[in-house]
């Protein structure tokens, strides 16, 4: 059974309607979404240590200098910049999704 035109266009339509994308989207261009309510703002909060360490050793990965490092440590620590180990690790050149999300998990709770 073949598509018709009617439906593909229905399909876009849904793909719009829903926000579904076509392409993976970078960290750069992720939508900057504040925590809401008091449990997700503790837990932002808990987790901003992890996010200026993430922060710090991926500028370090990117080549970047050291104050250039310390300032995204503070952006993480300040909450401007929230990523994850597992972002770290594909900055790093790690292919393997599994392993970026093993070992991202494992660095995020470790650190």
């Amino acid at each position: 059974m073949a598509f018709t035109t009617e439906d593909l266009e229905r399909i876009q339509g849904y793909k719009k309607d829903y926000g579904v994308v076509s392409r993976p989207v970078s960290i750069a261009e992720r939508p900057r979404i504040e925590p809401q309510g008091t449990l997700m703002k503790t837990l932002d909060y808990l987790m901003r240590p992890n996010y200026a360490s993430a922060n710090f050793t991926n500028a370090i990965v990117q080549g970047k200098s050291m104050e250039q490092a310390l300032g995204s440590a503070a952006k993480g620590f300040t909450g401007q910049e929230r990523i994850f180990y597992s972002d770290v690790l594909k900055n790093a050149g790690v292919k393997n999704k599994y392993v970026r999300a093993i070992g991202g998990f494992a660095l995020d709770v470790g650190l």
